[in-house]
């Protein structure tokens, strides 16, 4: 029951928030992740239970929406419901943050003993958003350091 705590915990809040994308095996799938719709959600059900307002699940909570079984989960913004690690899904956790520190394509390739990198890249590369902006803001303070000028920001 913990593995869907933060699935059980929206569908008692009656609401959907944030899903990740995460690997299973050879394949993705969406888990529910904690955000800000869950955490308003949260606050009005303590609210309405005479709970302290916390940012977190607690046993008077869990009790309060009848899911007493929960009591010792301890869900936070952020949390997202989680697979059972296996060593296949933590070798593919390890490839993706070595992509996400930057390390050199051909050694990560090494490492997942991928026949390419190209391989590597097209099974890995896409997992991290924030990657993208913090590439573009990378590029973009190296525009104004060499040549005195930026890329125009939303």
């Amino acid at each position: 029951m913990a593995s869907s705590a933060v699935k059980t915990l929206q569908h008692a809040l009656r609401v959907t928030d944030k899903q990740k994308r995460v690997q299973d095996g050879d394949t993705f799938k969406l888990v529910a992740e904690f955000g800000g719709k869950t955490l308003e959600a949260l606050h009005r059900a303590q609210k309405s239970a005479g709970i302290s307002v916390v940012d977190q699940t607690t046993p008077d909570l869990w009790h309060a929406l009848g899911l007493a079984e929960l009591e010792r989960v301890v869900l936070v913004p952020g949390d997202s419901d989680f697979l059972v690690p296996t060593f296949h899904n933590l070798r593919h956790t390890a490839v993706s943050l070595a992509i996400s520190a930057g390390a050199n394509i051909k050694l990560v390739q090494r490492i997942a003993g991928h026949a390419s990198a190209t391989m590597t890249l097209d099974v890995y590369g896409d997992l991290f958003d924030d990657d993208l902006h913090d590439s573009a803001k990378r590029l973009n303070e190296a525009l104004q350091e060499v040549g005195g000028f930026a890329l125009a920001s939303n």
